[in-house]
């Protein structure tokens, strides 16, 4: 039930999603495990709800590494510092499910597979590990794309 609701409040409010992402900078982070062999990829409850880098918004004043730390701390309980995260890329995205045009600044950083996180919050449906070798096809597009390019 839970995720049906996220799909018609996402539906509902795509105007004001759209609004509020187009021409925003955003980032989103490759959270890999230790050996670069899976990646963790998280489903927004607010969404079409498809397997998504973790992310968001950049605040205003704000680093895109403490963006990432902050984003990190609030979909999964991760403690992580702003020196965890290193740059991988940066482009321009428009986003086929909101047809919103925003700033994608891309990061990475590995945690051990172990890693125990947060109950799932407000925010989001699920999280999982994946191997880089079998991604879900229910990806986000500016999800596949950043895994082809940067497949660590």
């Amino acid at each position: 039930m839970k995720g049906w609701l996220g799909r018609v409040l996402f539906q509902l409010n795509l105007p004001i999603i759209r609004r509020i992402l187009n021409g925003s900078t955003r980032v989103r982070v490759v959270v890999t495990d230790n050996d670069e062999q899976n990646v963790l990829l998280i489903k927004n409850l607010l969404s079409r709800q498809k397997w998504s880098l973790p992310g968001g918004g950049v605040k205003s004043g704000e680093s895109f590494e403490a963006a990432a730390s902050r984003e990190l701390k609030e979909e999964l309980g991760l403690n992580l510092p702003p020196q965890a995260f290193e740059p991988l890329d940066s482009f321009n995205h428009l986003e086929a499910e909101t047809k919103a045009d925003w700033q994608a600044v891309i990061l990475k950083c590995a945690i051990p597979r172990s890693t125990n996180f947060a109950k799932r919050r407000y925010e989001l449906l699920k999280h999982g590990w994946f191997a880089l070798d079998k991604l879900p096809s229910d990806m986000t597009d500016l999800t596949a794309k950043v895994l082809e390019r940067h497949n660590p």
